[in-house]
């Protein structure tokens, strides 16, 4: 018993726990989508992780990222505008962004 007790405790230990923030009403469509596959969301995500692994990089090609806003964004800031700066610490970055 105390075998057993031990593998399962190992496994236990070499398991991650992820947790993160997604818009409700993306999941619930997802969701809805994978069940009706009989695919429960936990297995789709180790799909998903297991795939990237394999491909060192992620399993489909993102539509629209980054989007037109991020382009203008990238190539404004490498033209030197709309750049944020000159901050001595982190403290002081962030009470620049609450103004």
């Amino acid at each position: 018993m105390s075998i057993i007790y031990s593998n399962i405790h190992i496994i236990k230990n070499l398991m991650a726990r992820l947790q993160y923030t997604i818009d409700d009403k993306l999941k619930e469509k997802a969701e809805l989508i994978l069940m009706a596959q009989g695919l429960p969301p936990k297995v789709a995500n180790t799909m998903f992780y297991i795939e990237i692994v394999k491909r060192r990089s992620l399993p489909f090609t993102p539509s629209k990222v980054p989007n037109e806003k991020t382009r203008k964004t990238f190539k404004d800031s490498d033209k030197g505008e709309g750049i944020i700066g000159g901050f001595d610490s982190p403290d002081k970055l962030f009470n620049s962004l609450e103004k």
